[in-house]
């Protein structure tokens, strides 16, 4: 008995998913950075920074740095996938925060090449550096964001950056660390990722089908 309660401890540690290593990348508005950005933002004024791991409660963290040189930060919106809904934001994500859909809505997004649908975090007192995490179930794909100056130079001249690829991010491909032409890494919607119950309960059946042969051979 001892002895198949040992190949089961053995199996389920096989096959038991650590927590994943992190995926650390960065955007920026200097030449081939992969931001466009505007007036204090432009010419290497801005980046956006991230680190993604899962943890082993199986949930996704998504820790973001924003820097902008001079002009304070109104608000930032990190892209995510059409079918993300409010269930899949957990505890830990920085507030307030709003998901949505967003355009320009007058000088509210100026700049922004089209919709995008996403959370929105509002700061509170218009910092040139912003620290904000979102917590999700949802694995990491390559998205879209945009960030709009607190005291911009009106109509005329507004302050505002988004990734260079705006519109041509979302997909399903496995993302690395850095970015990908001009893209960032937020939560999609794929379930493509082994859950660690699932991938244990395979090694307990892969390890009873050991005991069956094993079963066999003795008869």
């Amino acid at each position: 008995m001892n002895k198949w309660l040992s190949m089961l401890a053995g199996a389920a540690a096989l096959f038991a998913l650590p927590a994943s290593a992190a995926l650390i990348g960065s955007i920026n508005s200097g030449p081939g950075g992969g931001m466009v950005a505007t007036e204090q933002w432009a010419n290497g004024g801005a980046s956006l920074s991230w680190e993604v791991y899962q943890t082993p409660d199986n949930l996704w963290h998504y820790d973001y740095d924003w820097e902008g040189d001079i002009k304070a930060l109104s608000h930032i919106i990190i892209g995510v996938s059409l079918t993300f809904t409010e269930s899949n934001i957990f505890p830990g994500t920085t507030t307030p925060h709003e998901l949505n859909t967003f355009g320009s809505q007058g000088n509210s997004n100026p700049g922004i090449p089209g919709p995008l649908y996403g959370i929105k975090f509002d700061t509170s007192n218009d910092p040139t550096e912003f620290d904000f995490s979102i917590v999700s179930d949802r694995a990491p794909t390559w998205v879209d964001m945009y960030a709009k100056d607190g005291v911009n130079g009106g109509p005329s001249n507004p302050v505002y950056a988004h990734n260079a690829s705006f519109g041509n991010c979302l997909s399903n491909q496995t993302p690395a660390t850095g970015s990908v032409f001009g893209c960032i890494l937020g939560p999609d919607t794929r379930t493509d990722i082994p859950e660690p119950l699932s991938l244990a309960l395979l090694g307990f059946g892969a390890a009873g089908l050991m005991a069956v042969r094993c079963r066999r051979q003795r008869a």
